[in-house]
């Protein structure tokens, strides 16, 4: 019996930015973009910490909030065409220095679709998405409370979300 990945591996399906599980796990996943490091003042620090703490605290029960923050070690490529003087000091100092590139990633992860586990522990090759009424308002509730936090974190000084 031949088994191709779409049978051998537990995703469901991935529309966009969202990811569905065949075991009962529905992931929405967001490109975060942060103020610089060390740029905001306490008072500055204590808002964005409280805007934070108001995004999430309307989710549904059962659902996890992860934040990673990804480093990348790049090199400077300077980019200008060098013709004064200055501009060439710039080029001697900074061309080719090592640097850190961030990116955060904000992922919603909402586990317990009981329709979809149901189906896929009896039987993962055969499995076939049939969602219950009750786990389709579970998902319309936990989509309508991911999207009210992005748009409180949109709102949020130096912050952009895609």
């Amino acid at each position: 019996m031949k088994v191709n990945a779409k049978q051998a591996y537990s995703i469901a399906g991935i529309a966009g930015n969202t990811v569905i599980s065949k075991s009962g796990a529905v992931c929405v996943m967001y490109e975060l973009f942060n103020p610089e490091c060390y740029s905001l003042d306490v008072e500055r620090l204590e808002q964005r910490h409280n805007d934070f703490f108001r995004a999430f605290k309307g989710m549904p029960a059962g659902t996890f909030i992860h934040k990673q923050d990804v480093f990348i070690r790049k090199s400077y490529k300077y980019e200008k065409t060098t013709e004064t003087f200055i501009q060439q000091a710039e080029k001697k100092h900074f061309d080719g220095r090592q640097y850190l590139e961030s990116n955060t990633y904000l992922i919603f992860l909402m586990a317990g679709l009981q329709s979809f586990t149901d189906s896929y522990v009896k039987n993962p090759i055969a499995y076939k998405e049939n969602i219950t009424k009750a786990d389709e308002e579970k998902l319309h509730t936990f989509f309508e409370d991911v999207e009210s936090a992005v748009t409180i974190m949109r709102k949020m000084r130096v912050t952009k979300v895609r």
